[in-house]
């Protein structure tokens, strides 16, 4: 909505320049760019009061958007937001990449889940979870990984989850936004 943390976090990031379309709620942003009504939207992602917004990370497990880029808060450096699109984003030369894991609910499930990324030197940063749809047995992981998603296929990340998870789903890589 005008006027949200949100609205705030898109006119700091694209300025006066460009033309805004406000969504009543987060569903609403995904879907107008899903539909190819804007170029990219903002969502929020998470912030100090509330923890991750659940319904950004349960847009993510089903969207076609890349996320794009991540932009901290103006003056408030834990909230945070994520720019979404349709294409994904070349690599930067230091990126990060969220990659959303649906690993089973059993003892020692998550443990496997993780050891790729140690086996391969992969650094992590935030880490969320949701539970998976009613019914399930599963549970949701979003991670957030140091480097691109091309060079994390390269080195045979993703696949190295496949064996252990029950979906792997790169959700996007965006240029690391301590470093702007």
């Amino acid at each position: 909505p005008s006027g949200s943390q949100s609205h705030q976090a898109a006119l700091a990031k694209f300025g006066s320049s460009v033309r805004y379309e406000t969504t009543p709620d987060t569903a609403s942003a995904f879907a107008l760019v899903a539909m190819g009504n804007a170029d990219c939207g903002v969502v929020p992602l998470e912030d100090p009061e509330h923890g991750f917004q659940s319904a950004t990370l349960d847009s993510l497990v089903d969207t076609p958007l890349h996320i794009c880029a991540e932009i901290p808060a103006y003056g408030d450096h834990t909230s945070r937001f994520l720019v979404l699109g349709r294409q994904p984003s070349a690599p930067s030369g230091s990126d990060r990449t969220m990659v959303m894991l649906e690993v089973e609910n059993k003892p020692g499930a998550l443990v496997s889940a993780l050891e790729p990324f140690r086996k391969l030197d992969v650094n992590l940063h935030h880490f969320a979870t949701r539970t998976a749809r009613e019914n399930s047995t599963s549970t949701w992981f979003f991670i957030e990984a140091d480097g691109h998603s091309s060079d994390l296929e390269k080195i045979g990340l993703f696949s190295d989850l496949a064996k252990c998870c029950k979906s792997v789903k790169p959700v996007g890589s965006y240029p690391n936004p301590n470093l702007l």
